[in-house]
């Protein structure tokens, strides 16, 4: 799956509404989350996720595919941060870096970047490799590979 974010692991995420309700080691609970309340409140799912962060590194790394340019149908190779890079020094140990102020940076940034190919807008997207591909069958191609990873189990 093509992502747009290296220190982002969609992998690790959980959106089962039962796993709410299952308490920590400190008898903690997500059923008070937003996340939670409104599926309660409304006993459906209206796509409401909880955007959490851990305070020190992720499990893993994420590989990510070039940028490609819709406009002039051309991949950009460079990136423009050492943080897309991960041949960068940030990640020689090839394991998650500690996490930093700018790595959080990125990974709203690349939350809202998700969005605009979400609704077909990115201009500058990860999706699409060359010029016959199109952002609506790369978006297809990516629901299907997240519909496919729902029914996988997942740690939490």
């Amino acid at each position: 799956m093509s992502l747009n974010c290296v220190n982002f692991d969609f992998r690790e995420c959980s959106f089962m509404d039962e796993k709410n309700n299952v308490k920590d080691k400190n008898g903690d609970s997500r059923d008070g989350s937003g996340r939670a309340v409104i599926f309660r409140e409304t006993n459906s799912n209206p796509l409401t996720y909880t955007f959490e962060a851990n305070y020190a590194t992720g499990i893993r790394i994420n590989t990510l595919s070039a940028r490609f340019d819709v406009e002039t149908g051309k991949k950009i190779i460079k990136e423009e941060s050492p943080i897309h890079d991960t041949s960068s020094s940030l990640y020689r140990s090839r394991k998650a870096p500690i996490y930093t102020q700018e790595i959080y940076f990125d990974v709203g940034q690349s939350l809202l970047t998700a969005l605009l190919d979400y609704d077909y807008i990115n201009p500058v997207t990860r999706l699409i490799s060359k010029k016959t591909d199109t952002l609506e069958d790369a978006i297809g191609r990516m629901r299907s590979e997240l519909s496919k990873a729902d029914d996988k189990p997942t740690i939490s």
